[in-house]
């Protein structure tokens, strides 16, 4: 199996950029979902609180039993 690493794109200043890094970031967003399929995004602004209730609920969602929810 292959080793691969998750591309970190960073959008601190994607609010500012110019079209020309805009495009740039587009084709680092582009290109990790084509290569790897995930990418992580940092300096986004989202409030960690906000964060943390993310990780919270997808937990919750993904410690429910299976069975109970298949047809």
């Amino acid at each position: 199996m292959a080793a691969f690493e998750v591309p970190i794109i960073d959008i601190g200043d994607i609010a500012t950029a110019t079209l020309e890094r805009r495009m740039e970031l587009a084709k680092q967003i582009g290109t990790a979902c084509k290569d790897v399929g995930f990418f992580v995004i940092v300096n986004h602004g989202v409030a960690q609180e906000v964060l943390d209730n993310m990780w919270r609920e997808t937990a919750a969602f993904f410690d429910r039993p299976v069975g109970k929810y298949i047809r």
